[in-house]
């Protein structure tokens, strides 16, 4: 039997001061989820590849030429539907103003990236193509709306952000181990342009 094939993301992974104080921030919060491979920006959700990754990674490589570090900061709590289970919300930090600077790279940046890899790879999750992009960490899953609405309150009073320079962004190999049939996680870093002088 084959292997099955191998299976990317394209991420922005948060520094590890603002990922360790999530992540204490999500083990102390009832309802909170945080990924054991850690927090981050989903810019391209998972899909299966249909090309070598090495050719993948090329594509990521060039995009990422054309930029040069730029800041974001994440500081509004919103709860929003779950599209991972029907009638249930999901709580997102994403930015406060629509019109940031650093959001509008990120929608530009992952723009780019969709379209230089559309043809190399297979979405898992095609329906996510349906919304509109919104950079955003997920701090909540599979929330009533009371619940999520109570921990968007939280997040307010407590006034959780993530600020940060962006100069690196990952692509993150999913492969199944054939015998455990464990999922390993290879991540591969991917620079952007030096700053401009």
């Amino acid at each position: 039997m084959s292997p099955p094939p191998d299976t990317f993301s394209i991420v922005i992974f948060l520094p590890e001061t603002i990922e360790r104080r999530f992540r204490r921030w999500a083990e102390e919060t009832p309802g909170a989820s945080w990924p054991a491979w850690g927090g981050h920006i989903t810019l391209l959700p998972t899909a299966q590849a249909r090309a070598p990754l090495a050719q993948i990674q090329e594509r990521v490589e060039a995009v990422c030429a054309r930029y040069h570090p730029f800041e974001v900061r994440l500081a509004q709590p919103r709860a929003v539907p779950d599209w991972t289970r029907p009638r249930y919300h999901a709580v997102f930090l994403s930015f406060t103003d629509q019109d940031d600077m650093g959001m509008r790279v990120l929608r530009r940046l992952q723009e780019e990236l969709d379209q230089a890899t559309a043809e190399l790879r297979s979405d898992l999750y095609p329906e996510l193509k349906r919304t509109d992009f919104i950079p955003h960490i997920t701090l909540a899953l599979g929330l009533a709306q009371p619940e999520a609405d109570e921990m968007v309150e939280q997040l307010r009073e407590i006034g959780l952000a993530a600020q940060f320079v962006v100069d690196t962004l990952w692509m993150v190999v999913f492969q199944q181990d054939g015998e455990s049939e464990e999922v390993q996680r290879r991540r591969i870093p991917i620079p952007l342009a030096a700053p401009a002088k």
